[in-house]
C-alpha cells in the first residue's frame, strides 16, 4: 500500500517528552518538507531557508519559549529515518551534540529527505494530505489544524481528493 513508509515514520517521529507537553518542533519542520513536496520543490533545503519560518511557526503554534531553538529539529530531525544534514559530521559542534543555529548558518547547512522517499510524496497525491492529517492529530488540538495547514500551503484531505 502506497505511503506505509511514510505513515509508519510519521508514526514514531521522536520528540521531546515532558508530563503531557511535546515539543512540536520536528513536526513543524516535518510539515514544512511536506508543504514544499506538495507545492513541487526539491528535498534539499538550506537551514538558511527553514530558520525564519520555522521560527515563525514555532511561535504561532508551539509553547511560549524565551528562545525559539529552530536548529535543534533541523539537526535532530536525521534521528528519524527521513531526513540527513548534508556533510553534517563535518560542521564542528563545540561541547553539544547538536551544531548551534550560528554554525549550520555559517556552513550553509543543507538538509535533505532521501530520493525514494520524496518521490513516493510525489507519486501520491493522497499522501500528503494523509500524513498532515496523522501529524495535526498526534500533536496538535482540531482547533489548530486549519490555521496549521493554511500557514504551510498545505491542502486537507477534503480538498486533496476534488
Amino acid at each position: 500500500m502506497a505511503g506505509q513508509d511514510w505513515k509508519k515514520l510519521i508514526s514514531n517521529l521522536h520528540t521531546w517528552k515532558r508530563g503531557n507537553e511535546r515539543a512540536v518542533h520536528k513536526p513543524l519542520l516535518t510539515l514544512l518538507l511536506l508543504a514544499r513536496a506538495q507545492h513541487g520543490g526539491t528535498n534539499h533545503v538550506s537551514f538558511e531557508e527553514v530558520d525564519p519560518r520555522l521560527r515563525h511557526a514555532l511561535i504561532e503554534f508551539g509553547p511560549q519559549r524565551k528562545q525559539q531553538n529552530t536548529h535543534l529539529p533541523f539537526w535532530y530531525l536525521q534521528n528519524d529515518g527521513f531526513w540527513n544534514v548534508i556533510d553534517g559530521e563535518k560542521i564542528p559542534k563545540g561541547k553539544s551534540t547538536s551544531p548551534g543555529r550560528g554554525k549550520l548558518l555559517h556552513h550553509h547547512a543543507v538538509g535533505v529527505v532521501p530520493k525514494p522517499l520524496w518521490t513516493e510524496l510525489g507519486k501520491h497525491q493522497h499522501l500528503i494530505p494523509e500524513l498532515t492529517q496523522q501529524i495535526l492529530d498526534d500533536f496538535w488540538p482540531e482547533t489548530y489544524h486549519d490555521d496549521i495547514r493554511s500557514f504551510f500551503g498545505l491542502e486537507d484531505m477534503k480538498t486533496s481528493t476534488r
